[in-house]
């Protein structure tokens, strides 16, 4: 799944066991809304959620950045305002 933020910034997740039916392509999400179950899909090799920041991107190959920002830093920067 990805959604692109407000500030541009695509934030990435994998692994999803299942995605909520109400999440679907263009739907607007906001801090704490469900998304779906954590899983182990993929190539995944235990239960988890991957997580990764990119920036924005103006083609459609966004995956081959995926990921390219440390989440921490941004995290706590916007978490500063």
């Amino acid at each position: 799944m990805s959604i692109i933020g407000d500030d541009g910034a695509r934030y990435y997740l994998a692994h999803f066991q299942r995605i909520d039916p109400a999440i679907v392509p263009g739907a607007r999400v906001v801090a704490g809304d469900y998304l779906g179950e954590m899983g182990d899909t993929g190539r995944a090799g235990a239960c988890h959620v991957h997580f990764g920041l990119s920036l924005p991107c103006p083609n459609r190959e966004w995956w081959v950045r995926r990921g390219v920002i440390w989440p921490s830093a941004y995290l706590a920067a916007w978490q500063q305002g």
